[in-house]
């Protein structure tokens, strides 16, 4: 996850969304889980979507749940 994390702050389109990305990443290096780290930007990601993702890292469904947790992330930014 920290490579794709590091491609996703490269290409952060403001300072800010960089700087919650950057946050995310350390706590995944410092050994938190997916869910866990996210907890670190809550101004990136709502807690509905770490809470599916914490579901998710249990029972083996984390594809499905990024996927789901970005398309309410788009219909939520429209």
């Amino acid at each position: 996850f920290a490579e794709a994390i590091e491609a996703s702050i490269q290409s952060a389109r403001t300072p800010a969304i960089a700087t919650a990305m950057s946050d995310v990443r350390d706590a995944l290096i410092a050994g938190q889980s997916l869910s866990g780290s996210m907890r670190a930007a809550p101004q990136m990601f709502p807690t509905i979507i770490v809470d599916m993702v914490r579901v998710a890292e249990t029972g083996g469904k984390l594809d499905q749940a990024l996927a789901n947790g970005a398309s309410y992330l788009e219909r939520r930014a429209e």
